[in-house]
């Protein structure tokens, strides 16, 4: 029998982008060699959009102002044989101040997107974030990521948020899974 994959709770969080000419903000994160957008995970009796002004208050030391959200992702992946899957709320921000890091592992970056693509996770959301962000986003789409795999969705209409249902393929399952046997992975 093939090992089991343990699913945690869903996380939900709130990155946020920034945007300085025709660079981006971006965290570089030497401990795992990868960039990433500043934001992270809500805390209880906390709200979306202030998570993301308290994670950019504690990781960079600025005031961040949310003006709207332009993507929802929902991120399934696998960390040590567990399924992770969370819910993630990006939004066009602006700050005020200049960003610091607060942790020692982390760097402030300011660039183009194409600069850091090799090194973002996964690659094709960078891609289509920088797309959309040089026409000033404007569509909010949800993205479904799972492993290395995107699915971007139709486009939210204003005002509304649908319900979006996606099925995996046979394959896109297998390829999340890695062919480990019994693994299972939800029905979308």
């Amino acid at each position: 029998m093939g090992r089991k994959t343990r699913i945690r709770g869903i996380e939900v969080g709130a990155r946020c982008l920034v945007s300085r000419g025709d660079h981006l903000l971006f965290q570089y994160d030497s401990k795992y060699d990868y960039y990433r957008f500043p934001g992270g995970h809500t805390e209880y009796y906390e709200s979306i959009t202030h998570c993301a002004m308290r994670e950019m208050r504690e990781e960079l030391g600025v005031e961040a102002s949310p003006k709207r959200i332009v993507y929802i992702n929902e991120n399934m992946y696998m960390v040590r044989n567990r399924l992770r899957h969370e819910l993630v709320f990006y939004y066009d921000c602006s700050i005020r101040g200049e960003p610091v890091p607060l942790e020692e592992k982390v760097k402030v970056v300011w660039a183009r997107p194409e600069e850091v693509l090799n090194k973002f996770r996964p690659r094709i959301l960078l891609e289509r974030i920088a797309q959309d962000w040089r026409k000033g986003f404007p569509k909010v789409y949800y993205i479904l990521t799972f492993g290395n795999t995107v699915k971007i969705l139709e486009p939210l209409a204003e005002g509304s948020l649908p319900l979006l249902l996606y099925k995996m393929s046979k394959e896109e399952e297998n390829t999340f899974q890695g062919n480990r046997g019994s693994t299972t992975t939800p029905n979308l």
